[in-house]
């Protein structure tokens, strides 16, 4: 296996969480192998967490890269247990043990086979945080400020895009506003209480945060990027299974609603 490529969660039955990847596979043989049907059972850090299978036929060209979709079962349960461990490391083994049955040239052949792999986890951690937030679908309304000698109020409304079949729920989200630039604490925001982000659906959440005049010139720079940043952590629930889940996400602000501000 060279690679992992596109991935598309299809639905969510009870702790499994059923998945299509695309996998890249290469062949180093002069000669194509058909293979007829295979079942990996998938661990990471030694502990098991999915199934992938394929019950048709799949020719590998020879001397080549051949792109193969499979079949993922995902146990949630299973990675809700795994996942604390891999927020503190930089990479993860993965190990895929599988049963085999192939063709190549006349002769058939069955057999057991493994592959290990490593992953540079530093270049998957912006996604783990994405399933959050949601990549690309943070939307911002009715943006408004208010200020006094004291300092600024704003409020917004922030819109979390769940591009996944099923809901997923956010116990805790606990962020602080920074400039995009840098990591000043601008201000604070906390979620108020739980709410159910639905499938396929963009919720809006209500964000109120107060910048004191000391750290009103520090917040020009929203001005001229038109977005903040919110670094902090958030609680979510699939399956009844908990994740805590690291954010440091860019929020994009309205020009048209900054130029009426008082920013």
């Amino acid at each position: 296996m060279v690679k992992i490529g596109k991935t598309e969660v299809k639905r969510l039955e009870g702790k499994i969480m059923y998945v299509e990847a695309e996998v890249i596979i290469h062949n180093a043989n002069f000669f194509p192998i058909h293979i007829q049907s295979f079942k990996n059972n998938i661990f990471i850090n030694n502990a098991q967490a999915a199934v992938a299978h394929r019950k048709e036929k799949i020719t590998l060209k020879a001397q080549a890269n051949t792109t193969v979709k499979l079949q993922v079962e995902l146990d949630i349960k299973a990675l809700a247990e795994i996942h604390p461990k891999l927020k503190q490391q930089k990479i993860c083994a993965i190990d895929m043990k599988g049963k085999y049955k192939l063709n190549a040239l006349v002769t058939t052949l069955s057999f057991n086979g493994n592959n290990h792999q490593e992953v540079d986890l530093s270049k998957e951690g912006d996604q783990i945080a994405n399933f959050t937030i949601g990549k690309d679908g943070l939307k911002v309304k009715r943006l408004k400020t208010a200020s006094s000698n004291k300092g600024m109020n704003i409020s917004l409304d922030i819109g979390l895009q769940n591009k996944y079949p099923f809901d997923y729920k956010i116990n805790r989200l606990d962020v602080n506003i920074t400039p995009p630039d840098n990591e000043a604490k601008l201000g604070h925001w906390k979620l108020s209480e739980g709410v159910i982000i639905h499938a396929r659906t963009t919720e809006y959440l209500p964000v109120k945060f107060y910048i004191p005049s000391s750290k009103l010139i520090a917040a020009l720079s929203i001005m001229y990027t038109k977005k903040v940043q919110a670094i902090g952590s958030c609680q979510v629930v699939v399956a009844d299974e908990v994740f805590n889940i690291p954010i440091k996400q860019s929020i994009p602000l309205p020009a048209h609603q900054l130029v009426g501000s008082q920013f």
